[in-house]
């Protein structure tokens, strides 16, 4: 090959551009090869008291030799120029082709490893010195392991190193045409070989070549890839120059908001430019309690849509301030009437056993609902249970709240009425507590658990020494029993739960009235 002609094929550029559709418009990808265009742009350098610097050889070297001395290695260096890609392009593929010398030595697998130089626009080096400066730069390295070949002109092709390309591309002070340098070094332990290769200096055969295949992102592409009329920075859709989608929030077709409207059905979309799903104030898709009735948004039994802009009504049965017929039991609300799960139940007429005209399995004695069966305390109570002698039962309050955000200290508890026959008879209590009025333990959520339903913890009925297995056991009627747990302390909602023990012989317990001592 002529001189004149190597140099002409060192400037060539090759550029091919591919259009794939995508969506409403497309994206562009490209790929790019350059060439070695200056003697002083390529070479060898050896590490064996950096004695060895070579930019006007035929051929490099890359490898090892003296075996026995992992110092003595070689490591090829090129530098090439006019890299037109623009900043935050997407890299793809990069390859570099070499061809080969009979300089090469030793046989077998020749460990190497590829790297790009993190400049803005590589200089060449000059001597051992910026070659040692270069090498601190150095990117991610890639794996270049191949059989040696000694012979002239034989294509040597890497494997894809973009890794090591794409941090120089991504740098702040990158410019479309700059220059990039790479190192090929070798990564073996002590062995006698080395791959010759052709440099620039060689009037014979083709100089090494470097080949790129990269994306250019949408958003500096130069078309209106979402066909919003806007283009590239200018498109709201478009974070930086380095985003690789036009499309906004109100045209990607995704709830981004998660309020159950997507893109110009979603009153926060003013329009199909619009990048934000979310800007709308409508209490049913902010994101807020407005009510406080610990319900957000579409979870809450008030809103009927993303676009009611009233967290506040309608009401549910069980959070509308009324007893509601089901039947009458002058009891309303969640916290209160037994017929309410929580403050978005909307039926608060859900039947108990003291008001369902069912003598319930209690066990069965010919007495129905409040006030005809003892076993019943109200017509809101539900359970119809009588104590059968020899045996117990329990019944669990309703919630009490303190009135105290921040909580309060249970102190002690005390009974009034009487033991009946006296001992064994006996009146024990179990306390549960919690900062939700549901006795969740997972305030201000308050959507895990429930009264009862833990079995320690926020919620849980517990007794002395904080398990459910203890209890608190005044020794008699008006006898005040401290309590010593405090795992109620700095809670703002309780309930008790008190059990009654009756033995066969003897008439059973009566409490009239529970007093319960807490302080701020």
């Amino acid at each position: 090959m002529l001189k004149l002609s190597k140099q002409l094929l060192s400037i060539l550029i090759l550029v091919t551009v591919v259009f794939v559709g995508l969506g409403i418009g497309k994206v562009s990808a490209a790929s790019l090869t350059r060439a070695i265009v200056a003697g002083a742009d390529d070479g060898y350098q050896s590490n064996e008291s950096l004695s060895i610097f070579n930019s006007s050889n035929t051929y490099g070297l890359t490898g090892e030799d003296d075996p026995g001395n992992s110092t003595y290695s070689y490591n090829g260096w090129f530098r090439f120029t006019n890299i037109t890609i623009p900043q935050g392009a997407i890299i793809s593929n990069a390859t570099l082709t070499l061809r080969t010398t009979t300089n090469t030595f030793g046989a077998g697998t020749n460990y190497s490893m590829l790297y790009g130089v993190a400049e803005d626009n590589h200089v060449a080096p000059t001597n051992t010195g910026t070659w040692q400066s270069d090498h601190a730069l150095h990117t991610t390295g890639v794996a270049w392991n191949f059989t040696q070949i000694d012979a002239w002109d034989s294509v040597l092709t890497s494997p894809n190193f973009a890794a090591a390309i794409q941090p120089i591309i991504n740098r702040a002070g990158w410019v479309s045409g700059n220059a990039i340098g790479i190192h090929w070094d070798e990564n073996m332990a002590d062995q006698d070989m080395s791959q010759g290769w052709v440099t620039w200096n060689s009037s014979t055969y083709i100089e090494p070549q470097l080949s790129i295949t990269y994306t250019v992102p949408q958003c500096q592409d130069g078309s209106d890839n979402d066909g919003d009329g806007a283009t590239d920075l200018a498109d709201p859709g478009c974070s930086g120059s380095s985003d690789d989608s036009e499309i906004s929030q109100c045209q990607d077709g995704s709830d981004n908001d998660g309020d159950g409207v997507t893109d110009l059905a979603d009153p926060g979309c003013s329009s199909s430019s619009d990048n934000t799903e979310n800007t709308a104030t409508t209490q049913c898709q902010d994101g807020l309690d407005n009510d406080n009735d610990q319900a957000t948004d579409l979870s809450d039994f008030s809103c009927s849509g993303a676009t009611d802009n009233d967290e506040t009504n309608p009401k549910a049965q069980c959070q509308d301030g009324v007893d509601n017929a089901d039947p009458e039991d002058t009891l309303f609300d969640f916290g209160s009437d037994l017929g309410c799960s929580s403050k978005q139940d909307n039926d608060e007429g859900n039947t108990v056993q003291c008001n369902d005209g069912i003598d319930n399995a209690d066990p069965e004695d010919s007495l129905i609902d409040y006030p005809a069966d003892p076993g019943c305390s109200g017509t809101y109570d539900n359970d119809e249970y009588n104590i059968p002698p020899g045996s117990s039962g329990w019944l669990i309050s309703s919630t009490f709240d303190t009135g105290f955000s921040n909580g309060v200290k249970i102190n002690a508890i005390l009974w009034q009425g009487t033991l009946g026959g006296g001992s064994p008879n006996y009146v024990r209590f179990q306390i549960a507590s919690s900062n939700c009025t549901n006795g969740a333990s997972n305030a201000p959520t308050c959507s895990s658990g429930g009264w009862g339903i833990p079995v320690e913890g926020d919620g849980a009925f517990i007794g002395s020494d904080g398990t459910a297995s203890t209890y608190y056991s005044p020794s008699d009627a008006n006898v005040s029993y401290v309590i010593p747990t405090d795992q109620h302390n700095n809670k703002r909602y309780f309930r008790y739960k008190v059990e009654l023990y009756k033995n066969a012989a003897l008439s059973s317990p009566e409490v009239e009235d529970v007093v319960i001592n807490w302080s701020p």
